[in-house]
């Protein structure tokens, strides 16, 4: 099991030519989601529609972090013998260990339930690999369980996110290493091929030899890079890495060089940062930054969230002024008619008061005595009034009798002419008499006023009455 460069395999575009752009082959597997998420009747997925759209992003998201990892629809037996078309993810996931980079074969499963419940992860060792024996969160079929996938919570957690914790994991720990030559299903040779490999490891490492140590690509620099060493070097195979570099037939000791060799690369070894501690150290800080960035997100968001609800809070407080101001104004006009309404009360009770006490006096009334002028200019104004509407009503009544065919037209326009004559005389002699009556007010307003003036001045009014006498 060699390091080997990630691949760069999409879900639907085996065929592509490999000069296409990212943007292209995310846009050819959004296409692709989106067709396959889209169908219906028997070969509808069977994922939840308010759902669909998330677990498209999720993919894509993973995509294109890992794109070594492809998507596709294929057939899943559970384990009470339900076949089910899901999506899956498959491809590698590459991993670190002990500065040297390899590719983890994997398989993710999105389940019915996916994205509220956690998706199933297996590994899928090629011939030349077997799994680790008593690997704590790799089972002996493959079926994987982290800590991320235990505490899975939806929809905080994701496809992308859960790669990254399986990277880590299995650069602490791998649990795939090559197979040995003469390896055979059986625990007990299995254990013994194993105790005689730490062994082998034990005598080398005491002679002198030295451990493994590979360049770190994370951290780059002279220090972390392999010493040059000759073809009668000790050399461990990049297989035997995988289980911490103690794998049975992963050592071999070249001839008599290999202790001096040794030598050198242990006196070199110890001036330099032993690579796991680089490593590890290397892949907490990266591991905090992601963190740090996540959080700075999610800050963010929050952030964004509390402005639009501050703005929201404004609006909806100057809508409440708003609003507070138009009850105020409301409850004023309806005091207003309130009091109107008392207002008019009170005075429909004192005119029905009047009416009750004056009920009977209107029947010896003599409406032509009603009205009593104050003087001649008066009485003369009010006999022309009267006669000039009497005249109104005369024409009037010859018009309905004209109309009705009871008048010939020759004897209205007499009688109409005669009438017409005479209500020009009684107009005439009404706009005489309120010429009359307006000289007489502004005499009787002039008298007044000089009366006024004499009054308040006493030389005034000594020789007023000088000249009076």
């Amino acid at each position: 099991w060699a390091p080997s460069p990630p691949l760069r395999g999409r879900a639907g575009c085996a065929g592509r030519a490999g000069g296409d752009s990212d943007e292209e082959e995310h846009g050819s597997l959004q296409q692709y989601l989106a067709g396959v998420l889209s169908q219906g009747g028997s070969n509808a997925l069977p994922y939840a529609e308010d759902v669909k759209w998330g677990v498209r992003q999720q993919l894509v998201d993973l995509n294109a972090e890992f794109p070594s990892l492809s998507v596709g629809v294929s057939n899943f037996t559970h384990n009470d013998g339900r076949v089910a078309r899901l999506l899956r993810c498959e491809g590698t996931a590459p991993i670190y260990f002990q500065g040297r980079k390899y590719n983890i074969p994997l398989t993710i499963w999105l389940l019915e339930g996916y994205p509220r419940s956690p998706p199933r992860v297996f590994l899928t060792p090629t011939k030349d690999m077997i799994i680790k024996a008593s690997h704590k969160m790799v089972d002996a079929s493959g079926f994987v369980n982290t800590p991320y996938l235990q505490q899975w919570s939806f929809p905080v957690s994701n496809l992308r996110d859960l790669t990254h914790t399986l990277c880590i994991h299995f650069g602490q720990d791998p649990p795939l290493f090559a197979k040995p030559p003469n390896w055979k299903n059986d625990q007990a040779a299995n254990a013994q091929a194993q105790a005689n490999a730490n062994a082998n490891a034990n005598a080398n490492v005491g002679a002198g030899g030295s451990g493994f140590q590979a360049y770190n690509p994370m951290v780059g620099g002279a220090q972390n890079r392999p010493q040059a060493a000759s073809s009668n070097e000790q050399r461990i195979d990049h297989g035997g890495a995988g289980t911490g570099g103690t794998s049975g037939s992963g050592v071999n000791q070249g001839g008599s060089n290999a202790n001096n060799s040794g030598k050198n690369n242990s006196g070199n070894a110890k001036d330099a940062t032993p690579p796991l501690e680089v490593f590890r150290s290397t892949a907490v800080d990266a591991l905090l930054k992601r963190v740090v960035a996540s959080f700075g997100e999610v800050q963010r968001r929050v952030n964004e969230q509390m402005d639009e609800s501050l703005a929201e809070q404004a609006v909806l407080e100057e809508r409440s002024k708003v609003l507070g101001d138009l009850a105020s104004q409301l409850a004023r006009e309806r005091d207003k008619l309130d009091d109107s309404v008392h207002q008019y009360g009170s005075k429909s009770l004192e005119l029905e008061m009047w009416l009750e006490k004056n009920r009977d006096t209107d029947k010896d009334i003599d409406l032509d005595n009603v009205f009593v002028p104050s003087d001649g200019f008066t009485r003369q104004a009010l006999d022309a009034m009267a006669k000039d509407m009497a005249i109104d009503d005369a024409m009037y009544s010859l018009e309905q009798a004209l109309l009705g065919d009871a008048l010939e037209p020759e004897a209205y326009l007499k009688q109409v002419r005669t009438l017409a004559r005479k209500q020009f005389y009684h107009r005439a002699l009404c706009s005489k008499i309120a010429s009359s009556q307006q000289q007489l007010s502004d005499v009787a307003n002039k008298t007044q006023q000089q009366e006024q003036v004499e009054g308040g001045h006493p030389a005034v009014r000594k020789a007023g009455s000088w000249l009076r006498l």
